[in-house]
């Protein structure tokens, strides 16, 4: 530790309303440095598990959306409209081509995957 941070601590402690020797002023202000780098090390890691945290759960909603999209395309919610229900019953023909989609959609997963990890990586 910073030897000339411990003297102007402990000269401050020795000044204080306390009668207190240099060594024991010393002693004291070593003791609250380590104390004060201790919290300051923790606020350290906090704040980089908040960001951690923060990369992880934009990388989930990435996933989230990207399966959501597919799942839409698989099989579209109903649609309510003035009390009228409205469903998706496509016309058969359409179905290969939804099928295609679907399938380019869950190739293109991975590469959406290395996507959002490489925006994780911080430079």
């Amino acid at each position: 530790m910073n030897n000339e941070l411990i003297e102007r601590v402990a000269n401050t402690i020795r000044h204080d309303k306390f009668d207190r020797d240099w060594c024991t002023a010393l002693e004291v202000a070593q003791a609250v440095l380590a104390e004060l780098a201790g919290e300051l090390r923790d606020a350290e890691l906090s704040q980089i598990y908040r960001a951690e945290r923060d990369r992880q759960e934009a990388f989930a909603n990435n996933l989230l959306e990207a399966l959501t999209a597919i799942h839409m395309l698989a099989a579209p919610s109903d649609v309510e409209v003035n009390g009228k229900i409205y469903s998706f019953k496509p016309d058969p023909a359409i179905y290969l081509e939804a099928w295609r989609e679907m399938s380019k959609r869950i190739r293109e997963i991975p590469k959406a995957i290395d996507e959002a990890r490489g925006s994780m990586i911080v430079r």
